[in-house]
């Protein structure tokens, strides 16, 4: 097997994808200074999704893997929450699937956002 060399945003998101996995595997986190990356599976479909958190915004980007090994990407989301200071991904609402927690310290907020359906945002939890 030949050495793959990643490159850019798309090898990056690859390989968080890949590298994670789903189910009861911890999410890593990656953060520059603009946004948070993150995979986790949040249709339960058994593929690992792709999060990117905006850190002044709060919005977020998901991206859907699909049965091909492409991702379907979504509109920006938003969570309510501004200067992002850390993200994470679990199940915290349905054992099967995963969420979206973001939370901002200077503001003592912490919204969680169920992320299940890829043509419709759900509101954040707070």
């Amino acid at each position: 097997m030949m050495p793959m060399k990643l490159m850019g945003l798309r090898g990056g998101l690859w390989a968080l994808a890949t590298g994670i996995g789903c189910g009861a595997a911890l999410a890593l986190v990656y953060e520059t200074e603009r946004e948070f990356f993150s995979a986790g599976d949040f249709d339960g479909d058994g593929r690992a999704d792709v999060v990117v958190v905006d850190r002044a915004s709060g919005k977020y980007r998901l991206g859907y893997a699909q049965s091909d090994g492409t991702y379907r990407w979504v509109d920006n989301r938003v969570t309510g929450v501004k200067d992002v200071s850390g993200i994470t991904v679990g199940r915290l609402f349905d054992p099967q699937r995963d969420a979206l927690g973001v939370t901002a310290a200077d503001a003592n907020l912490i919204a969680v956002v169920e992320a299940a359906n890829p043509g419709q945002g759900v509101g954040p939890n707070r």
